[in-house]
């Protein structure tokens, strides 16, 4: 099982997988937790988009303006 730490107390774990659905563990049924500070469950982009698009996208989102 791999996820998201919602929360966590002396006694349970609550976790949030890549498709949202929250799990809650008690940590006396929980063999091991690995806690991996620094990585993200969010997709890597970066082979995904050209740099032409990342420009567009960039110029897009530039584009819209919002609060100063």
């Amino acid at each position: 099982m791999s996820g998201v730490r919602l929360n966590e107390d002396s006694f349970t774990i609550q976790l949030k997988d890549a498709g949202n659905k929250v799990y809650s563990f008690r940590k006396t049924d929980v063999q091991q937790v690995d806690k991996q500070f620094g990585k993200s469950m969010m997709p890597d982009y970066k082979a995904r988009v050209t740099a032409s698009e990342l420009d567009d996208l960039v110029a897009y989102l530039s584009g819209l303006g919002g609060a100063k």
